[in-house]
């Protein structure tokens, strides 16, 4: 997925990093379950697990075709 950009960011021993990961949270209106977490669009994906996939994908090409940030 060429389109797909992803950002990866240490929130454990990074303080910005940490910072911008509880703002996130906060413009999510989401309290900070662990990692990893992914904000995709308005989804917010915490943690893993090989049948969350389908939806991630999902997700991901929706926000593909709508030009999300």
């Amino acid at each position: 997925m060429p389109e797909l950009r992803v950002r990866d960011h240490e929130v454990y021993f990074d303080a910005a990093d940490a910072r911008l990961f509880a703002r996130m949270a906060a413009a999510y209106k989401i309290n900070i379950g662990g990692v990893p977490t992914a904000f995709l669009g308005d989804r917010v994906f915490s943690g893993y697990a090989e049948d969350m996939q389908p939806q991630i994908e999902q997700a991901i090409q929706l926000c593909i075709a709508r030009h999300c940030p």
